[in-house]
């Protein structure tokens, strides 16, 4: 049970560096501000975390 919370929190984790060094290389464009897609992405980041995680916890309880 402890070994699949720890690839579960692993695996959100690397999804967050995925959004966190997309927003640190592509955010040098001129049409948006960098607040403004910040903002866009942390939104999205919170739904993308919050389904990801809602789906590995229901492949967890279909492993055991």
């Amino acid at each position: 049970m402890r070994f699949a919370r720890s690839k579960r929190g692993l695996r959100l984790k690397t999804v967050d560096s995925c959004f966190q060094d997309l927003k640190e290389s592509r955010l040098v464009e001129d049409t948006f501000t960098i607040d403004e897609v910040s903002e866009v992405l942390n939104g999205l980041q919170a739904v993308v975390h919050s389904e990801v995680e809602s789906e590995l916890i229901n492949t967890a309880y279909t492993n055991v």
